[in-house]
C-alpha cells in the first residue's frame, strides 16, 4: 500500500507533483500515520538543506561587474574592464604553484647580470631567461593536471582561450614587476643604461610569449612551448657562440643584447600581429583542439 506513494513524498514536500497528484498525497497523508511521518523527515531535511544552502551562498564571491549589468543593460567601458580586470586578477589561485619558479628563475637571472662583469653581456642572462620563464607558463595555463576543477571551468562561460589570455596577461605582468625592477639595479649597479637593458629583454619576451600562444591555441600547449623554446635556445646558443669569437651566421645575433630602435620595433610589431593572430583565433577555439 505504501509503495504507491513512498516515490512521490520527496516532490510533494518540494511541490513538485501535479496538482491532481498533489491532492491525492495530501488526502492520504490524512488517514496514513505512517507516511505522514516520512514526510516530516523529508521536510527538516529540506529545511536543513536550505539553511546549509543560504549559508554558503554568503560565502561565494560577487557576480562579475560585466555579468552584473548585462543582466539590464550592455555594460559601459569601465565596466568591461573592471570584468577583465576581476578576471585576470583571478588567475593567482590557479597560477599559484608556478609562481615561486617563475619568481625564482628572474631572481637567478637578474644575480647573473648583476655578477657579470662585462657590461658588453650584462644583458645576456635577461635575454636568456625572461621570455623563456614568460613563454613556459604556457604549457600549464590550463591542465588537468595543475587545475583540480578543470572540468568545472572548462564548462563555464568564459572561453578556454579567453582564460588562456588572462592567465597569460597575469604571468607578463608578474613577469615585468619583478625584471623592471631587477634591471633599474644592475643599470645603476653596471653603469649600463637602463632603456636598451629593458628593450633587450622585453622585445624577446613580447615575442615569445606572442608566438607560444598563437601556437598553442592551434597545437597542444606542450608542443607549442617546445617549439618556441627550442627555437629560442638555438638562438641563444648561436649568440653565445658568437660572443666567444664562432659566429656561425652572417646575421650578428650580438644586437639582441643592445637592440637599437628599429630592432626592437619591429619585436613589438611582430608580437602584435601575432596577438591580432591569437584574438582572431579565439572564436574558432575548443576545448578539445587544445587540451
Amino acid at each position: 500500500m505504501h509503495e504507491r506513494w513512498d516515490d512521490q513524498l520527496p516532490f510533494y514536500v518540494t511541490g513538485a507533483l501535479p496538482p491532481a497528484t498533489h491532492a491525492a498525497v495530501a488526502q492520504h497523508l490524512r488517514e496514513c500515520v505512517a507516511c505522514a511521518a516520512q514526510v516530516a523527515e523529508w521536510q527538516q531535511l529540506a529545511a536543513w538543506h536550505q539553511s546549509h544552502v543560504a549559508g554558503r551562498m554568503g560565502a561565494l564571491p560577487p557576480l562579475s561587474p560585466l555579468v552584473r549589468a548585462s543582466l539590464h543593460r550592455p555594460p559601459t567601458l569601465r565596466e568591461l574592464l573592471a570584468s577583465t580586470l576581476q578576471l585576470v586578477w583571478a588567475q593567482r589561485n590557479v597560477l599559484r604553484p608556478l609562481l615561486p619558479g617563475i619568481v625564482g628563475v628572474l631572481l637567478v637571472g637578474l644575480a647573473a647580470s648583476l655578477g657579470l662583469m662585462n657590461a658588453e653581456r650584462v644583458a645576456l642572462p635577461l635575454v636568456a631567461l625572461v621570455p623563456i620563464v614568460a613563454a613556459l607558463p604556457i604549457a600549464f595555463l590550463h591542465s588537468r593536471e595543475l587545475e583540480p576543477a578543470f572540468e568545472i571551468v572548462s564548462a563555464t562561460p568564459s572561453a578556454p582561450g579567453a582564460l588562456l589570455l588572462a592567465r597569460l596577461t597575469f604571468v607578463l605582468t608578474l613577469v615585468s614587476s619583478v625584471t623592471l625592477p631587477g634591471s633599474f639595479a644592475v643599470s645603476a649597479a653596471q653603469g649600463s643604461s637602463f632603456g636598451p637593458l629593458v628593450a633587450a629583454w622585453l622585445g624577446p619576451l613580447l615575442l615569445l610569449s606572442a608566438l607560444a600562444t598563437v601556437l598553442a591555441l592551434r597545437w597542444r600547449s606542450g608542443v607549442a612551448v617546445g617549439v618556441v623554446l627550442a627555437g629560442w635556445l638555438g638562438v641563444i646558443g648561436l649568440l653565445w657562440l658568437e660572443l666567444n669569437g664562432y659566429p656561425l651566421l652572417a646575421l650578428p645575433l650580438h644586437a639582441l643584447l643592445q637592440p637599437h630602435a628599429w630592432l626592437f620595433l619591429s619585436q613589438l610589431l611582430a608580437a602584435g600581429l601575432l596577438w591580432w593572430l591569437a584574438w582572431r583565433e579565439l572564436p574558432h577555439l575548443s576545448t578539445e583542439r587544445v587540451y
